[in-house]
């Protein structure tokens, strides 16, 4: 009995012990600061470090400051904050509203300070939310130099963070296969707080602040990330949707300069859903009305220095004023106002004419659209509804692009019937007549698809292809959610987002070949900027079946444009050429398009 109870101790106590080691935080070491971080399901992940000092107060509306206070015993063990957000769906104006019932959407799910019972909050967000995430391989250290995967997240420049995120399965791929990484991301500002246009913000210094925020983050993960075992000389952005657009921007900013301390912030971009967008500048009449409607809502229209009297509105006030305009997601869909906007500082002109100006980084990238990526957009819009042919162009020049002389109003009005008014030739594509609940809703969704998403890309690629045809680059079409019943009823194809269903594959999508063939692409294209050399076979997947060996990416050049056709059981091969008439009537006109 007397050694029963000894053993029973000494277990107890080495269980203790084990325990003990097993919860001991990863902590990483910069000057004059420990980030202590946590430990789960394989990876350490240190979440929430500042990078920059709070933009709230008199730092709103106004360039990031490079944070040089040491952080101390920071603990990086808990959830990031989260950026105030602009609103996405329909927004109460585009119905009878007044103030009082922004405000109370606002208490609902923004207001921080707020500790009463309150209806359904989504989250809770701040301003002073310029902070960056870290997330590595369990047992990783200093010295290691892994590759580095620095994510810019997505939402129409409106909402959105790097929280939705998942990396585990994604991390545990990469482990298993003997290519570790480290994922990186970034809080910047959205909405009225980060891409707020209008002459009064230009000469105010309070454009594009949301890039200024992005570009800080990667100077801080330059300076920083050695220490977490990562390689500041193997850094790879990738961008969805409107991080995909911000990795477009960075790529001319600057006028291409990418070079911070003698080193290059970036070694190669992965741009899905969202690449080129062609846009006018800050102080062009559309970005003014923008700017002029939220001054009228806050009633700073009158002050003598409307900036100011913005600048300095509570944190509820300007979070309402803000909301005054039309939501991303509003009744006309793809209601676009805030985004990257030529200012003559960072960006210096519309970024296709930096890049026929040979004025970008010059480094390998993966650029590619899902094959029906507006279907979502227009899949509850009534405001669209009967807007083919003749009544299309003038719904795009009302809504989006209004810099139209009385000729260019011809010749948009001509280009939109160049689309095939067949239900079986719109998008989703190869869907026959599914999704035609009303009268040329397919043809809207193929050219509000090509317009905002593939056209952009496709005119991207020739452009960069013209200036510098030494520039490797690789796309791709997604095809993988073509027929899947369970979305939509197999409505509406393979739409805007889903691209991020492989990458951060979970449940069933995480043993498709589709999800095994794009993880190892991308980690291959971390490792050598090349997404066929790494990874080549796998021989097995989650559930033990075998997998086929890995279709080989060709680049894409002027002379064989090929697509890499990513599809759920097997990966092919697509021309990129698709609507080849429609396509070359409007690259020479991306003037048209500028939002």
């Amino acid at each position: 009995m007397e050694f029963h109870t000894l053993f029973v101790f000494f277990f107890a106590l080495l269980a203790e012990l084990v325990f003990a080691q097993e919860v001991i935080p990863p902590v990483v070491k910069l000057p004059g600061s420990e980030i202590r971080g946590m430990s789960l399901a394989g990876f350490e992940s240190f979440n929430g470090i500042p990078f920059a000092d709070s933009p709230a107060g008199k730092n709103r509306l106004r360039k990031p400051v490079r944070r040089t206070e040491p952080l101390g015993d920071f603990d990086a063990a808990r959830k990031e904050p989260l950026c105030h957000e602009g609103y996405y769906d329909p927004n109460p104006t585009d119905y009878p509203w007044h103030k009082d019932h922004l405000k109370h959407q606002y208490v609902e799910r923004y207001n921080v300070s707020t500790n009463e019972d309150a209806p359904v909050r989504y989250h809770l967000s701040t301003e002073d939310c310029l902070t960056i995430s870290v997330t590595r391989p369990a047992g990783t250290k200093a010295g290691d130099k892994l590759p580095v995967m620095f994510m810019i997240h997505g939402y129409g420049f409106v909402v959105g963070s790097p929280e939705p995120y998942d990396r585990t399965s994604f991390f545990k791929f990469g482990v298993d296969n003997h290519h570790p990484f480290i994922f990186v991301t970034a809080n910047y500002r959205v909405g009225a707080w980060g891409f707020l246009p209008g002459n009064e913000s230009i000469y105010g210094d309070a454009t594009n602040l949301g890039l200024y925020d992005q570009r800080m983050a990667m100077e801080w993960t330059s300076d920083n990330i050695e220490a977490f075992g990562g390689d500041p000389d193997k850094i790879t952005l990738f961008g969805h949707a409107a991080g995909g657009v911000s990795a477009f921007a960075h790529l001319v900013i600057n006028d291409g300069n990418i070079t911070y301390n003698g080193r290059e912030l970036f070694h190669g971009v992965i741009m899905s859903s969202g690449s080129l967008m062609p846009a006018n500048a800050a102080d062009s009449v559309r970005a003014q009305l923008t700017y002029d409607s939220i001054s009228a809502a806050a009633g700073c229209d009158v002050a003598l220095d409307s900036l100011k009297c913005l600048r300095g509105l509570s944190d509820l006030d300007f979070w309402v004023a803000s909301n005054s305009v039309p939501g991303i997601n509003a009744v006309e869909a793809l209601r676009l106002l805030y985004v990257p906007r030529p200012d003559g500082k960072l960006l210096r002109d519309s970024p296709e004419e930096l890049i026929k100006q040979g004025k970008f980084a010059q480094v390998p990238m993966v650029l590619g659209n899902q094959e029906d990526e507006a279907a979502l957009f227009t899949l509850n819009h009534g405001l669209l509804e009967n807007k083919a042919g003749h009544q299309l162009w003038g719904h795009l020049r009302t809504y989006y692009f209004n810099q139209f002389t009385r000729d260019n109003e011809t010749a948009l009005r001509e280009w939109t019937y160049l689309y095939p008014d067949q239900p079986e030739d719109g998008s989703p594509f190869r869907t026959g007549e599914l999704f035609e609940t009303w009268l040329g809703r397919k043809l809207v969704t193929s050219t509000m698809g090509d317009i905002f998403f593939s056209f952009p890309r496709r005119i991207a690629m020739h452009l960069i292809a013209e200036a510098d045809p030494s520039v490797p680059m690789w796309g791709y079409m997604d095809s993988h959610n073509h027929g899947d019943m369970s979305i939509h009823g197999g409505l509406v194809g393979t739409t805007h987002g889903s691209f991020l269903d492989s990458v951060f594959a979970q449940g069933t999508y995480a043993t498709a070949p589709s999800s095994y063939s794009t993880r190892a692409h991308l980690i291959n294209f971390m490792y050598s900027q090349n997404p066929n050399k790494g990874i080549d076979n796998i021989e097995s997947g989650e559930g033990g079946e075998v997998l086929p060996q890995l279709t080989h990416w060709p680049q894409w050049t002027m002379d064989l444009p090929r697509l890499l056709w990513i599809n759920r059981k097997h990966n092919a091969y697509v021309q990129d050429n698709e609507r080849k008439r429609i396509f070359d009537a409007l690259k020479g006109k991306v003037a048209w398009i500028r939002l």
